[in-house]
């Protein structure tokens, strides 16, 4: 289980740099070449965030058009620090992505609720809130 929740962290970490589907290949290269991913994995990797750009309920949001902010700092009213995983914006309208390894926790529903908020009182639309369940296969869960 160890071994799964950090294979999940790495698909995470990779889809930083993922703006569109033609950022995979060279992302999934760099992480070989940092050592932080063997060479015999790339396609297992390539297969699953394939599997995430093209999800039905994802696609949309990893068009080469879109304007996208991943893993970026936003500075609450209070002074806190939120780094929601992607925010895609069009217009004044925006859909907040976050993913996740494991099972559905209330957690995540309330962190992805208190990215809403913020990005409301920032005077922005929240079209959906889409939480990313990376397992064995690939969950989006509409919130």
């Amino acid at each position: 289980r160890r071994e799964a929740i950090a294979f999940g962290n790495l698909i995470h970490e990779m889809m930083a740099g993922i703006i569109s589907a033609k950022d995979i290949e060279s992302t999934i290269d760099q992480f070989v070449n940092k050592g932080l991913v063997l060479e015999a994995d790339k396609e297992k990797i390539n297969n699953i965030i394939v599997e995430i750009v093209n999800h039905i309920d994802l696609s949309s949001c990893f068009q080469s058009d879109r304007i996208v902010m991943n893993e970026r700092e936003i500075l609450t009213k209070d002074k806190q620090v939120l780094i929601p995983d992607r925010l895609v914006f069009d217009g004044n309208s925006v859909s907040i992505i976050d993913y996740k390894t494991g099972k559905p926790e209330k957690e995540h529903l309330q962190q992805i609720e208190n990215y809403a908020v913020v990005l409301q009182e920032m005077n922005f639309e929240v079209r959906e809130k889409l939480l990313v369940y990376i397992n064995d296969k690939i969950e989006v869960k509409s919130v």
